[in-house]
């Protein structure tokens, strides 16, 4: 049987673990919370983007210019026959639920464009998810 001095011992290395977890998931919640933040702000950009260049393309064709002429980037393209698609995964860590999550997003669109016939390029980043896509074919 253990000794009292041992378990209190131990019970002050368990107090102490769970100080660090508590820190680590407090920052982890603050790195998440801008994050979250920064793709807002991202989304609220390209939407303006977006905006700007169908305004463009609107403006060039009302002066009877194809905006194709103009750049290859501006042209109208009437079906999509190709597709590169970047996923990065985590290498480490406890990201679990989201390798799971991006691992199912990603096998749907990809059921999705290739019923379609579209030519899909998959690029993967991160171990963890390139590990369930190979896994789960």
């Amino acid at each position: 049987m253990p000794r009292l001095a041992d378990v209190r011992q131990r019970m002050r290395a368990v107090a102490g673990i769970g100080e660090v977890c508590r820190t680590l998931a407090t920052v982890a919640s603050a790195k998440l919370s801008q994050t979250r933040e920064r793709a807002a702000n991202a989304r609220v950009y390209a939407a303006v983007l977006r905006r700007m260049v169908a305004r463009q393309q609107r403006a060039t064709r009302a002066a009877g210019v194809d905006p194709a002429t103009l750049s290859p980037l501006l042209a109208t393209r009437p079906e999509t026959r190709r597709v590169l698609l970047i996923a990065v995964g985590a290498d480490r860590g406890l990201c679990g639920g989201y390798n799971l999550a991006e691992g199912r997003y990603l096998r749907a669109r990809l059921g999705e464009w290739r019923a379609a016939g579209v030519e899909v390029t998959v690029v993967v980043r991160g171990t963890r998810l390139d590990r369930y896509l190979r896994r789960t074919g």
